[in-house]
């Protein structure tokens, strides 16, 4: 059984006294924190949501980060390879700037190692 002295549902209560806003966020950011541990679509979703808005660099670390977790994440292994090509709008499919800060040849050959990784876990 949870020791009610060193339980979150303690701290939650204790601060509502204060703040009645404060139970809520930190519910959320206990859920955030335990999906955090060990959920490599946790960290592909956030990736997303960078890639989404044109954020490559921070998109591909979340990608990395779920790669750490589950090294044959096939969705991250392909959109960390599309984001280190360039990227494109989702909409116009025009190519994005972006802020990857590695030369031309780097970027290929780390596109080139996520799909031939993506590749050979497909097979």
């Amino acid at each position: 059984m949870i020791d009610p002295e060193k339980s979150l549902v303690k701290l939650t209560f204790s601060l509502t006294r204060f703040d009645p806003n404060a139970g809520y966020e930190l519910v959320i950011r206990g859920l955030d924190a335990l999906s955090e541990a060990n959920d490599a679509d946790f960290y592909f979703k956030k990736g997303e949501e960078h890639r989404l808005k044109s954020e490559l660099s921070m998109a591909i670390s979340y990608y990395e980060k779920a790669l750490k977790i589950n090294p044959e994440h096939e969705d991250s292994l392909f959109y960390m390879g599309f984001c280190y090509l360039g990227g494109s709008d989702e909409i116009t499919h025009e190519p994005i700037d972006d802020d990857i800060d590695l030369d031309e040849n780097t970027r290929n050959k780390k596109a080139e190692f996520a799909y031939k990784k993506l590749i050979s876990i497909s097979k």
